[in-house]
């Protein structure tokens, strides 16, 4: 072959040598950027929402799926019951009624729906225009608790949606029942306060209470009905956020559906780290009939960040007789099986003060087994 042609074809191959370099190298620089910014977006998500894992370890329903399933005997406060005031009545009450674990979700509201809870408790957060129910890890509210990466997050409007479809359905042993829904909003801001009122108004509509209620609120007029609590210890400022602008078409005033605030005078809140600061109460039955001569109302809910664990029900109740002595159902332990055997020996989730009493009082004339025999 001539000298000139063996140049020439080597020429050749080293252009296309070349550009095959070329083309590999910048598929090669693309996915690395590609990257980058799959992690730039992450870095930004987890920034927003919290700690997530591309792959979780589990589900939420398989985090629920690991919960107790031991029965519950539960069913609707008798007629007898239904003139008492709010306050002759304890209530079985969830706190963070959404989470699960590492996850929030409608699969814990149809887990704690189901076990009898008429006290619903949510945690909510405004991230990217939307609220979520969660937790928080740290005192600034900044890194959230549960996994939020898509589809494992939970919107406040499908938290409400779905206690809508089923707190009044046989997902629940006491449809009839009256339901509490207390708010804790981690956000002063006007907008996410006319979202969550245009949530709870979607949600429940005919079913809402709307009017004010306290401790001397008979029973029967709530039976069915959603009492929406608003946590003042929480959103001590909301009220200055809630109006709306009369220029303002459609919007919905969150004032207009709170029933009761909580962290109040009318509702007072306490944390299990107060024990040794809030006053114990002695309560008495009646001569006759259902009624005590209860005068306080209170609640009782787990601290926000310290880890303590939960109180023996039965010794808080009697030292204290809290209407709402709330428990984290997504971490079972002999405490909350004590609380809800409480109820099921009641067959209610509206356990009168002097029915208590009368448990109580049953358990501690029972029989001392003898160590001697």
């Amino acid at each position: 072959m001539h000298i000139v042609k063996k140049f020439l074809i080597l020429f050749i191959i080293l252009i296309a040598s070349y550009i095959l370099y070329n083309l590999f190298k910048q598929r090669s620089d693309n996915r690395i950027k590609a990257a980058a910014e799959i992690k730039a977006v992450s870095s930004l998500k987890e920034g927003l929402f919290g700690i997530e894992s591309i792959v979780p370890a589990a589900t939420p329903e398989e985090e629920v799926r690991s919960l107790p399933t031991s029965g519950v005997n539960i069913q609707a406060i008798p007629e007898t019951r239904l003139d008492l005031p709010l306050r002759e009545f304890i209530v079985k009450s969830s706190y963070n009624s959404g989470i699960s674990g590492k996850f929030a979700s409608i699969h814990s509201l149809r887990y704690v729906l189901g076990r009898g809870c008429r006290l619903l408790d949510f945690e909510i957060y405004t991230r990217e225009g939307s609220e979520y129910v969660s937790f928080a890890n740290d005192d600034e509210f900044t890194s959230l608790g549960t996994n939020n990466r898509e589809p494992y997050r939970l919107k406040l409007t499908n938290a409400l949606n779905m206690i809508g479809g089923s707190a009044f359905s046989s997902d629940s042993p006491s449809p009839g029942d009256p339901i509490f829904i207390q708010l804790r909003v981690k956000n002063n801001n006007k907008d996410a306060y006319a979202r969550i009122a245009k949530a709870i108004d979607f949600a429940f509509n005919s079913r809402l209470a709307n009017e004010k209620i306290n401790s001397s609120t008979p029973i029967r007029r709530i039976m069915g009905k959603v009492i929406i609590i608003m946590d003042k210890s929480s959103s001590p400022d909301y009220k200055n956020y809630t109006s709306c602008d009369t220029a303002d078409v459609g919007c919905l005033s969150l004032d207009k559906y709170i029933d009761l605030e909580s962290g109040t005078t009318d509702l007072s809140k306490f944390l299990y780290t107060d024990f040794d600061k809030i006053s114990k109460n002695k309560v008495m039955p009646a001569p006759s009939g259902n009624a005590s001569d209860i005068t306080t109302f209170t609640m009782i809910t787990p601290s926000q960040f310290d880890e303590i664990s939960s109180p023996n029900p039965e010794k808080t109740l009697k030292n204290y007789y809290s209407q709402f002595l709330l428990y984290k159902f997504y971490e079972p332990d002999e405490n909350l099986t004590a609380y809800e055997e409480l109820f099921n020996a009641n067959k209610s989730s509206f356990m009168p003060m002097s029915s208590f009493i009368a448990i109580s009082n049953l358990k501690n004339a029972a029989p001392i087994d003898d160590d001697s025999q």
